[in-house]
């Protein structure tokens, strides 16, 4: 067990060293996860705006509020957080992943372009942006 972990860190290790920014993707990708996954939730991707924060428990996610842009409402949408390594978006708000067809297959293309071990890939994938579900 320690050995595979040990291999996991290695593995990491080597990919934050193989990138120049330190992120497998930039914030126009992260931005669109975080819109596809408020198209999961039913609204219109033309109506709100993505607002960046800095969220201190989570520095390898993207993390953004998402704000209604309508003149019925200003409101907040939400906020969502997006793994700098493999594209996973985290609702904040639930503390849960966000998943749906067309995620996973944006998702399926960033670790196929990272070239790192599926071993990593699952590491990197158990990162949570610092929320604890209920």
């Amino acid at each position: 067990m320690l050995g595979n972990r040990l291999l996991g860190a290695l593995a990491i290790s080597m990919c934050l060293t193989a990138t120049t920014s330190g992120r497998l993707i930039g914030d126009k990708v992260a931005r669109k996860l975080a819109s596809e996954a408020l198209a999961v939730r039913g609204i219109n991707v033309r109506g709100f705006v993505l607002v960046p924060y800095v969220n201190d428990s989570a520095p390898d996610f993207y993390s953004y509020q998402a704000l209604a842009q309508s003149s019925n409402s200003n409101g907040s949408l939400g906020f969502f957080a997006v793994n700098a390594w493999t594209g996973d978006v985290w609702n904040i708000d639930t503390c849960s992943r966000v998943s749906s067809p067309a995620l996973q297959k944006d998702q399926q293309s960033i670790l196929k372009r990272s070239g790192m071990s599926p071993l990593a890939a699952t590491t990197l994938r158990e990162r949570s942006p610092g929320c604890r579900p209920d």
